[in-house]
């Protein structure tokens, strides 16, 4: 989930390359709603990646929060430029599975991925 479509854009070719299926949303409601339809037609959604700050919407905290209310037990990853936030720095303390700052390069996402998904 991130509200630039470019971040998506170039997230979605280096989980491509990578060999994922990247799936989008905007925002918290969407990336909700995706996870519903995902498992509703029982398809495994390995992780889940949120940004932070969402100009106008529901930003990562509050989408994580809204996940595991609804019982959704898949790793939940942080996105950020904002390193230095608190949620970056104890992702766990917020919901989240790990941390991921951005700007990332292929063979971090990669080790990240391999770090957290194995």
């Amino acid at each position: 989930m991130d509200d630039e479509p470019n971040i998506r854009t170039i997230l979605g070719q280096v989980l491509s390359d990578l060999g994922h299926t990247p799936l989008f949303a905007r925002n918290g409601p969407e990336a909700i709603q995706l996870l519903r339809e995902e498992y509703s037609a029982k398809r495994k959604v390995a992780a889940v990646f949120l940004d932070l700050t969402i100009a106008g919407g529901m930003g990562g905290v509050e989408t994580v929060s809204e996940i595991r209310k609804h019982g959704f037990t898949l790793p939940v990853f942080a996105m950020s430029g904002y390193n230095d936030s608190p949620v970056m720095a104890q992702p766990k303390d917020f919901g989240f599975d790990g941390s991921l700052g951005k700007p990332m390069r292929l063979r971090d996402l990669g080790d990240f991925l391999a770090k957290h998904l194995s």
